[in-house]
């Protein structure tokens, strides 16, 4: 299943070039941006997609967007706003993107690697639970795009008092609660990265808080130089790109839908969906004996057909020295292949190619590597 018929990438901004008067509207305002100087001035374009946030999560009036470079600064200033620093612990998931454990490094603060539950791969309420009265914060990711349990999370934070942010960087677009995500979480950090569902013109982000959280980051210099501000540039194309949303993940989840398709029969396993998410990558986990450089043997072999699959996400634990990963995260760190979606797909028959090198590599794989 392709992006589009003429082969443009799913989720850049570049789809605006066939729409006509809509391309015109949108270079009118960049070149008027460029002439006026007003790269990275907070001019209208950056408050009106903090807006389309607010509308599309439902924030009551007393939240505010922030808006930033990435969501990486979105996630980074969130902990910043709770006062999360030197010698504080925060809960993480042990399977996410290192820039989760990341920004709590770079905070002075301590990363708390958790473990993920076994069906959907996501934080597992149970496991913060047991260590929440040790924790500072927790950071809980809505990890591949679909939703971990945010009400469970929450739930557990505001028992503890302390706040549950949450890495939705992934997930825009995905189904919400019906009480909206603000009554779940503290903190909603969001990405508008070049390969998200929909995108700043290469790179964005933006951070829904409470007001008095947002106050008190407003009032640190420091937080907010130009350099982390969202560019005008980059929220003018992401506000023409807006309206495109929703029609990206019904893509996006197609393709997905056609890689289970072919290779759920094969014993591949899929991740579960508690709650609609945007399928923003495509993972599935290998055979529980699969070792990982059985897996990785894979990764080459689609690469050398043209597939571009990636092992991700790995243990934060693993990568960045954190200790042994938990039991469930180390499972799925070994096993686990990500095929592309979005802009990495542009050929029609692509789940039957991947399926065609899996089941190659399954014929050569011995009993050690491979479970029966």
């Amino acid at each position: 299943m392709g992006n589009a018929a003429d082969g443009i990438p799913l989720v850049t901004p570049a789809g605006v070039g066939s729409r006509g008067a809509e391309l015109d509207a949108l270079l009118a305002e960049i070149g008027e941006i460029i002439v006026s100087g007003r790269y990275r001035v907070a001019d209208g374009y950056a408050e009106r997609a903090g807006a389309l946030l607010a509308e599309e999560y439902r924030l009551p009036d007393d939240w505010r967007v922030l808006t930033f470079r990435s969501g990486t600064d979105a996630l980074a200033r969130s902990l910043a706003g709770w006062g999360i620093g030197a010698g504080a612990r925060v809960g993480v998931p042990d399977l996410a993107y290192h820039a989760v454990a990341g920004v709590v490094m770079m905070a002075g603060a301590i990363p708390v690697a958790l473990d993920v539950r076994a069906d959907d791969w996501n934080l597992d309420v149970e496991a913060v639970a047991r260590v929440v009265d040790s924790l500072d914060a927790v950071i809980a990711v809505d990890n591949y795009g679909t939703p971990c349990d945010r009400a469970a999370l929450g739930a557990v934070g505001r028992a503890a008092g302390i706040p549950v942010v949450l890495d939705a960087c992934e997930s825009l677009g995905s189904a919400h609660p019906e009480h909206g995500l603000a009554a779940a979480v503290d903190a909603i950090a969001v990405s508008f990265s070049f390969t998200k569902p929909i995108h700043a013109a290469g790179a964005g982000g933006a951070l829904a808080v409470p007001g008095e959280v947002a106050d008190r980051i407003l009032a640190t210099d420091a937080l907010l130089s130009r350099q982390v501000q969202l560019p005008e540039l980059n929220a003018a194309a992401l506000v023409r790109s807006w309206p495109e949303l929703r029609t990206n993940v019904a893509r996006l989840r197609g393709q997905y839908d056609a890689y289970r398709s072919v290779l759920e029969p094969m014993g591949l396993q899929p991740q579960v969906e508690h709650a609609r998410g945007t399928r923003l990558h495509a993972p599935f986990l290998l055979p529980v004996d699969t070792t990982a450089e059985a897996r990785d043997e894979l990764i080459e072999q689609l690469g050398a057909a043209g597939i571009e699959a990636r092992a991700m996400f790995p243990s934060q634990s693993r990568l960045l020295g954190l200790g042994a990963p938990p039991p469930v995260a180390a499972s799925v760190d070994r096993r686990v292949v990500c095929l592309p979606t979005g802009s990495g797909v542009l050929a029609a028959n692509l789940a039957e190619r991947v399926a065609g090198v899996v089941g190659q590599w399954r014929s050569e794989q011995a009993p050690e590597s491979l479970s029966a």
